[in-house]
């Protein structure tokens, strides 16, 4: 029932994105961070803690590298990469598609 539940919020959530990137063209960091939390709170639910521990490790990890891609992409190319969102070279995680890649490694679990 639990796991039936949090499918049905990432659905929901997962259309209103979709909506908002058609219509605006971009995807809203809120939401990003509004599916990780999803994903996270589902793992300690069905899994226990140390589950959502080591999903949010993993979703740190894959924005670290993401990041770094970027901004190396950037720095070479002197213009964004596709779906990469805008650089600055800036400390701050990803934006753009890419900073899907937390969201999506919270719900990739097993």
């Amino acid at each position: 029932m639990i796991a039936a539940f949090f499918l049905a919020l990432l659905c929901v959530a997962s259309i209103l994105l979709a909506f908002v990137d058609l219509r605006r063209g971009i995807i809203p960091d809120w939401l990003n961070l509004a599916i990780a939390v999803m994903g996270l709170a589902r793992a300690v639910l069905l899994e226990g803690v140390g589950a959502a521990l080591a999903a949010g490790s993993e979703g740190i990890a894959i924005g670290a590298v993401v990041w770094l891609l970027r901004n190396l992409y950037f720095m070479l190319r002197k213009f964004d990469g596709l779906g990469l969102g805008m650089s600055s070279c800036s400390p701050l995680p990803p934006s753009g598609s890419a900073s899907l890649a937390f969201p999506c490694s919270s719900w990739s679990r097993p």
